[in-house]
């Protein structure tokens, strides 16, 4: 897919650039050849004007130091836009090694990639995100197995669990929606212009597990896990708000500072028994009332 390729590139640059001391054109291009994304001069300048022109990121050459670099000064939003381009990258490498590795198959067991659905649909959507621009597509949703056709203002892209997805209002009722890239098939980005609305900020979801918003009211949400779980939990936090309140030879007890999501719901509800919800009582509540559920289904057997 051409616009993997795309993406590849951008990251490779924007690592580099980042991480290394005033790389030349030379290293420039021999690295994105070793990638097996072999650029000419002119095509690697050509990706420069398109790192400025569609995602704010300014390359400049430093005649002293005869390489280049970032201006961090001039550049917009590079932190987002590098993770998300080192985080395609990567995963696309990982996955094309171990395809093209005919050993893996006897001692690596590689699941289906779902998640790679879509994702296609990341740089013109980042594009369409920067210009302002509606875009149009049709959505598989799961709720009703039906395809619908959307027309969108797209707000801003999300990664949670490995999987993409799109945040944006949707035309038709104003409404706040959330699209998974997965689903979404037949992408076009209009000529149509709008304007943000200023209720909804990026940093509502920065402040959130997962991509569903309930309210954006910030909680300190405590959750005690046992002593084996709680050490993958703390490898892997749930969040970024994460740190470690409390532990003994039983427990591990962690406490969060985020908004109350469906996400982090189904998260808790997947480890059963293993992790008891201490707080806010509205997410005790919440958990309690699942829980009981859940018993009534086996009751009625």
């Amino acid at each position: 897919m051409p616009a993997i390729k795309s993406i590849k590139r951008f990251g490779v640059i924007v690592f580099l650039l980042k991480r290394n001391h005033y790389p030349s054109l030379d290293v420039l291009l021999d690295t994105l050849e070793r990638r097996d994304l072999k650029s000419s001069e002119r095509s690697l300048r050509r990706l420069f004007q398109e790192l400025r022109d569609e995602f704010g990121i300014f390359v400049r050459y430093h005649a002293t130091h005869k390489g280049y670099f970032i201006d961090w000064q001039e550049s917009s939003d590079i932190f987002s836009l590098e993770d998300l381009l080192e985080l395609g990258q990567i995963n696309q490498l990982i996955i094309e090694y171990l395809r093209n590795t005919a050993v893996h198959d006897d001692y690596i067991y590689l699941e289906s990639r779902t998640d790679l659905e879509g994702i296609d649909y990341l740089v013109p959507l980042m594009k369409a995100i920067k210009d302002r621009k509606v875009v149009e597509f049709s959505h598989h949703k799961y709720q009703t197995e039906q395809h619908s056709q959307q027309t969108v203002q797209p707000y801003f892209l999300k990664e949670f669990e490995r999987r993409w997805y799109l945040v944006g209002i949707r035309m038709r009722d104003g409404k706040r929606r959330v699209y998974g890239l997965d689903r979404i098939h037949d992408l076009r980005v209009s000529n149509e212009s709008f304007r943000k609305q200023p209720h909804i900020h990026i940093e509502d979801y920065s402040k959130s597990v997962g991509v569903h918003v309930i309210d954006t009211e910030v909680h300190s949400v405590e959750l005690r896990f046992s002593r084996l779980l709680g050490h993958y939990i703390r490898s892997l936090p749930i969040h970024a708000s994460q740190t470690l309140l409390y532990e003994d030879d039983v427990y591990m007890t962690f406490r969060l500072e985020c908004t109350l999501s469906y996400e982090l719901f189904n998260l808790i509800m997947k480890y059963g028994a293993e992790v008891q919800v201490l707080g806010p009582q509205t997410l005790v509540n919440w958990v309690h009332e699942e829980h009981e559920k859940s018993v009534r289904l086996y009751e009625n057997d």
